[in-house]
């Protein structure tokens, strides 16, 4: 899973942007599993990590029962072992395609649906580039794909994806430039004064004041954080 700089705030404290996520087997023991995760994107070797921010990785049992009660029906009842089919079919984790059938904009997950129905299956399967992959599977876990449609509020990419060779979306001529606002976020975070220096009529230390040493406070700034 990968998903750099989603949002202003990822922008403006990159410390706490979850960049990537990896899990699979330990290729030295079988049995484990790795789980890696990554923040701070574009970062440079005086980059450090936040002490106000604290990642976790928590493992729980992989089941989807629980969206199946959301509409107060179950349309996904457990098998005799105890199994629950849309979990099963998820964690085999492939996509079935049926070359023999013509394209199909909208057949994701048709393939596998009539199987776990116990039907025929009427596309080609596999997953178009346009298709709304996301609403497929919330709805195939809420009723089944047998009720309305559940929206995760994002219906379509900014350019729909051509249904010609080589299937790609013309070329973004004026893409964002996600590193020059992480370090024109940094330039300003560098600039900002902190809380007691932003004015002459804010308190101000003076000769005579009495002088900072080396065990009183001081101020971190981590991106839009400050500790």
């Amino acid at each position: 899973m990968s998903d750099h700089f989603s949002g202003p705030r990822a922008l403006a404290g990159p410390q706490c942007d979850i960049s990537d996520f990896y899990a699979f087997p330990s290729p030295e023991q079988p049995g484990n599993l790795i789980l890696v995760m990554d923040v701070l994107p574009f970062a440079t070797a005086s980059s450090s990590f936040s002490d106000a921010i604290i990642c976790r990785l928590r493992v729980r049992p992989a089941s989807i029962a629980f969206w199946d009660q959301v509409d107060g029906v179950t349309h996904w009842p457990l098998s005799a072992e105890g199994a629950h089919p849309p979990t099963e079919l998820l964690l085999a984790d492939f996509l079935v395609v049926d070359t023999s059938k013509g394209f199909s904009e909208n057949s994701n997950f048709e393939i596998e649906r009539a199987i776990l129905e116990g039907r025929a299956h009427e596309t080609c399967g596999g997953r178009s580039l346009n298709e709304d992959v996301m609403d497929v599977l919330y709805t195939l876990y809420v009723n089944g794909g047998k009720g309305p449609r559940i929206r995760d509020g994002v219906d379509q990419a900014t350019a729909p994806a051509s249904q010609t060779l080589p299937y790609l979306a013309p070329p973004n001529l004026k893409p964002a430039q996600p590193k020059s606002a992480f370090l024109a976020s940094q330039d300003a975070a560098k600039a900002k004064p902190s809380d007691h220096q932003q004015g002459v009529s804010d308190h101000q230390h003076g000769p005579s004041d009495q002088q900072h040493g080396p065990g009183d406070h001081h101020h971190y700034k981590f991106g839009r954080f400050q500790v």
